[in-house]
């Protein structure tokens, strides 16, 4: 009797430890979840960032962006734009290469000086510049008559990023060229000559033209009516091969939407276009190719 009573109370308390046990597992199972949140790092350092000037393309001016952090807060700012024959705009404005119209006070590298100052006396609070217009124009800065909205954007890409823990997006951003030849025979020595604009490794424009064999760019003289289509044609040549680039660019570069219609190059893929576009895609594809 004795015996079945010990066993019972030895039971019972073995029932109560095991009890305790489970409760103090469970409580040590929140405390990473907390301690993971409060320990959290913020960024600290330098992120450098490339972005278009014009998204469209329509140049290959690329704004480069500076930005200091400390524990997550943009702290300074340095902005300037990698010009499309690769100068940097304030070394070019501080040479006299690239000139404000006339009146202007202040050269371009002086007024984007400008507008880092304030920004970074502001602490890079970009609410700060207010936008006067949708040029991009502000008069919160003094002295600053350039358009200083895609500079604002892209140091409003680059703190948000940070802030979300997100990374920025790569890849190459500006213009590529390159120069073929029109005719693979070498009869006649009019050179392709083709420009497609990336933005973080993603074309997004692209310009075709021929140098002829007088040297003469074939958009210009179709304009002014030297290069004369064969009678009957809706539009000249220069309108027909920007109807091809527009094709090109609407379709994300995917250049078998240019489908040839016989071996000479021509396509019924283009509306309005009857001129033979087989040896301009390959000078397209060898430009995207340039980026990888």
């Amino acid at each position: 009797m004795i015996s079945k009573k010990i066993l019972a109370v030895c039971l019972i308390t073995t029932s109560l430890l095991v009890g305790c046990g489970a409760k103090e597992t469970s409580n040590t199972n929140e405390t990473p979840n907390n301690s993971a949140g409060e320990t959290t790092d913020k960024f600290t350092g330098k992120k450098t960032y490339e972005t278009l000037y014009d998204p469209t393309g329509a140049k290959g001016d690329v704004i480069v962006v500076d930005l200091d952090f400390e524990n997550g807060e943009p702290v300074k700012v340095a902005v300037d734009v990698r010009q499309e024959d690769g100068s940097m705009k304030k070394q070019a404005a501080a040479e006299g290469k690239y000139v404000m119209k006339e009146g202007e006070k202040h050269h371009w590298g002086e007024q984007i000086e400008m507008l880092e100052n304030f920004l970074n006396e502001n602490k890079v609070d970009i609410s700060k510049v207010t936008l006067t217009n949708d040029a991009g124009n502000t008069d919160a800065v003094s002295g600053v008559t350039i358009k200083v909205g895609a500079y604002i954007d892209a140091i409003k890409d680059v703190i948000d990023a940070v802030k979300e823990g997100k990374e920025l997006e790569e890849g190459f951003t500006g213009a590529k060229t390159g120069e073929l030849d029109y005719d693979t025979t070498g009869k006649k020595k009019d050179v392709i000559m083709t420009k497609v604009v990336f933005n973080h490794g993603k074309p997004v424009a692209v310009k075709i033209d021929v140098k002829q064999e007088d040297g003469s760019m074939k958009k210009q003289a179709a304009a002014e009516g030297k290069y004369v289509m064969k009678e009957g044609e809706e539009h000249n040549w220069g309108e027909q091969i920007e109807l091809l680039e527009k094709f090109i660019a609407e379709n994300n570069f995917d250049l078998s939407k240019v489908t040839l219609t016989n071996d000479e190059g021509n396509t019924d893929a283009v509306s309005g276009v009857t001129i033979k576009v087989g040896r301009y895609l390959e000078a397209v594809q060898a430009v995207l190719d340039q980026v990888k």
